[in-house]
């Protein structure tokens, strides 16, 4: 079995999104990575997430267990990634990120940063967007360690890892800054490994990274797709329409 699982989390809203993610997350692996989805229906299926969340009329999303808003249909359930792997027969380490990735190096070098005595991996990103709306319409919500759980690497061996009960019951709060965990139980990588256009570099460490040296790219803001609303144009835009027109090409 591999040392490393990838899930992605899926929203339906954003096809082309995880197009990209997959493909270049295959394409930069040295060797075979296995990448699975991580899709509410299908976790809803297995009986392993009963959040009750609906649409409001606006377009927004509410979760009706906290009774507030979310921006994406994974925002709650990317915490179930270590419980979906391990049952899934993976033991080592479970890598989630969110769907709108673009990968620029191999995954598998991210387990070159990983500490046996960390729950968690995650870039420290101190994310203070200025704009109460972000991509498609959605709310830009305000909350300590905003983004650390966009990338997320779980040391499957952690007896902290969250529980089923917890990601369904939890306040999305809790949950996004890791609330039921020490400080020390959290473990940092490298901010080229979620880069944020228009936003990187937010950690001191990556005070002096240059293009050259990223590894991954986040359009927190969304993808440049027709439609998406609310998104900032990026010096990164013509680089990830080629990755998904090269995703296309390589299907013929």
């Amino acid at each position: 079995m591999s040392d490393l699982v990838y899930y992605v989390g899926v929203d339906h809203r954003e096809p082309e999104a995880l197009r990209v993610t997959e493909a270049t997350a295959a394409m930069f692996a040295s060797r075979p990575l296995p990448i699975k989805r991580l899709e509410h229906l299908e976790l809803r299926r297995r009986q392993l997430f009963d959040r009750p969340w609906r649409i409001c009329e606006d377009g927004t999303y509410l979760d009706e267990r906290d009774g507030r808003p979310f921006s994406v249909q994974f925002s709650h359930s990317r915490f179930l990634t270590p419980i979906v792997a391990k049952k899934d027969g993976f033991s080592k380490w479970a890598l989630f990120t969110d769907c709108d990735w673009l990968w620029l190096r191999d995954p598998w070098k991210l387990l070159e940063y990983t500490d046996s005595s960390k729950t968690v991996m995650v870039v420290p990103h101190n994310f203070q967007p200025s704009s109460a709306v972000k991509m498609d319409g959605q709310p830009q919500a305000q909350y300590n360690r905003k983004l650390w759980s966009a990338l997320m690497l779980w040391n499957l061996e952690s007896d902290k890892l969250p529980t089923v009960e917890m990601v369904n019951e939890a306040t999305g709060n809790h949950l996004h800054t890791f609330g039921w965990l020490n400080d020390s139980d959290i473990g940092f990588l490298p901010e080229t490994w979620h880069w944020i256009p228009n936003h990187s570099p937010t950690t001191h460490e990556a005070k002096y990274s240059s293009i050259q040296m990223l590894s991954a790219l986040h359009f927190t803001h969304g993808p440049p797709v027709p439609g998406m609303t609310n998104r900032e144009a990026t010096i990164f835009d013509d680089l990830w329409k080629e990755y998904l027109k090269g995703s296309y090409e390589n299907e013929i």
